[in-house]
């Protein structure tokens, strides 16, 4: 059996709500040891339903896996001093508390660098450290408005936009965060020094803009709202055939071609149009396409399609997804919960750990804490 990547390494999460739990989550996946503390009444998700399994909220299990807690509340001088005894003990520290709380609790950059050098420390906020907002507490909703994604998504004639539908920019910044916070293990390795990391969700959302970021910077225009299709390939979108929508995911010119011929287009005039343009012509093309696709029925369209590797998909619900992948879903038992189940962790292929169930507030904290301080 593989040894898991972080075998020996110690956590202590102090964040909450969701890019900051995504992140220790994943550090534990890699087999870290993970103390999350949390106050009294425990992590605002655990209150996020229903749904409800038990006491526990399925919010709170989605990023609160491979995890002890131990509620501490840093107001009492006991508390707080056993805090900075993990914090000795801790390989690495990660919190998304505002800066005038990190001050107050001591665990500011300044003061973790000079007092535990080797500790390799994380912050994710809303905004930059020191930029003019940084107090303020930030929500993926309201960040998603200010950084152009809801404007960004949704149909073409729809005036405001939609969100989407996971909070993108917590998941995104969680692991921005467990990446860096790896880089720093990296860098402590080399060096024997740790350091101190830092993520907002405003650049997050900036930097995982891609395509449609450069798209912007170069042309200089707003962006258009394309639906499920796509600024810049044609058709990448989905479709109406007999029994469902049908998604076609066409990135080149010789898969198009293959599709046409199989759709028997191979005669039409767009059968001959480069990606460039049937851009130019995106009505004409994607009327075209939506003439021969809709009476054919589904499953007959995705076997020929994906017979000569032309990119398609049914488009499905989470639950119809998650049924039909069931070897993703990873089903472990909980002596009070009972059976719960969660997504795989999608790394394969070197030393993961056996995932636990989310912990209930205060389980399993006390001894983890005991055991770090006495060896």
């Amino acid at each position: 059996m593989k040894t898991a990547a972080l075998a020996g390494i110690r956590v202590l999460d102090a964040s909450r709500i969701l890019a900051g739990p995504f992140a220790a989550q994943i550090l534990g996946e890699y087999g870290a040891e993970v103390l999350k503390i949390e106050p009294p009444g425990g992590d605002d998700t655990r209150q996020w339903g229903p749904p409800f399994q038990g006491p526990q909220s399925a919010y709170f299990q989605s990023c609160n896996r491979n995890k002890s807690s131990l509620v501490l509340d840093l107001e009492k001088v006991s508390d707080r001093t056993r805090f900075n005894q993990l914090l000795a003990k801790a390989d690495i520290y990660l919190d998304n508390f505002l800066p005038h709380s990190q001050s107050k609790w001591g665990v500011d950059e300044a003061r973790l660098n000079r007092q535990f050098p080797r500790l390799v420390h994380g912050h994710i906020s809303s905004f930059p450290v020191g930029h003019a907002r940084a107090e303020e507490k930030g929500y993926d909703l309201a960040l998603q408005a200010e950084t152009g994604w809801i404007a960004l998504n949704g149909a073409p004639d729809d005036p405001v936009g939609s969100k989407v539908g996971v909070a993108v920019l917590d998941v995104l910044s969680g692991q921005m965060l467990a990446n860096a916070l790896l880089a720093g293990l990296v860098k402590r390795l080399r060096t024997g020094q740790g350091c101190g990391v830092s993520v907002s969700l405003v650049q997050t959302a900036l930097y995982c803009l891609v395509n449609v970021a450069s798209n912007a910077l170069v042309s200089g225009k707003p962006s258009q709202r394309w639906g499920n299709a796509h600024a810049n390939i044609v058709p990448y979108q989905d479709f109406a055939c007999r029994d469902g929508r049908l998604v076609l995911a066409i990135g080149n010119d010789r898969q198009f071609q293959s599709f046409c011929g199989v759709m028997g287009l191979g005669k039409d005039p767009i059968s001959q149009m480069n990606n460039p343009q049937r851009v130019q012509n995106r009505d004409l093309v994607v009327r075209t396409i939506a003439k021969v696709l809709a009476d054919q029925p589904m499953e007959r369209l995705l076997r020929q399609l994906r017979a000569i590797g032309v990119p398609c998909a049914p488009l499905l619900s989470p639950l119809e997804a998650l049924q039909r992948f069931s070897e993703g879903v990873v089903a472990i038992r909980h002596d009070a919960l009972g059976e719960v189940k969660f997504p795989r962790f999608p790394v394969q292929s070197m030393g993961i750990a056996a995932s636990t169930a989310p912990p209930l507030l205060g389980e399993g904290g006390a001894e983890m804490a005991d055991r770090w301080l006495t060896e």
